[in-house]
């Protein structure tokens, strides 16, 4: 239940990116790494918060990917005793926040997939947001 917790938290910020994506991968003050996909160009950003809107940091560049809404976002917990999967199902939100100084929206998948002590998540969604 506790890791059930932490996961929905993050998720929810996701990107996660802000939506909801790592809060179990935040524990401790590590980042969650997270794969985005933008209209055919892929990037490995980071997202280093716990909160629900935190930005994702690409890793390869300087770019900032600042989530303003997510669509459906599912996550799949796959315990490594071997018992069966738990997968849940956030729906879709938005934050009323403004694009910044111009820059386009940017609509994007994203995989979070990550292996635990407890097993193995993976969470899929979409998001749109703005990258500086």
């Amino acid at each position: 239940m506790e890791r059930t917790t932490r996961v929905l938290a993050l998720v929810v910020l996701a990107l996660g990116l802000t939506a909801t994506l790592a809060a179990p991968a935040l524990a401790g003050g590590n980042n969650a790494q997270i794969t985005l996909n933008c209209g055919g160009t892929s990037y490995e950003v980071t997202v280093g918060g716990n909160g629900t809107w935190t930005p994702a940091r690409d890793t390869g560049s300087t770019l900032v990917f600042h989530p303003t809404a997510f669509g459906e976002v599912t996550r799949t917990f796959y315990p490594a005793d071997g018992s069966p999967s738990e997968t849940m199902t956030s729906p879709a939100h938005e934050f009323q926040a403004q694009q910044q100084n111009g820059h386009p929206r940017a609509d994007c998948s994203f995989l979070f997939d990550q292996t635990f002590q407890e097993g193995r998540e993976v969470d899929t969604g979409t998001v749109s947001g703005w990258i500086a």
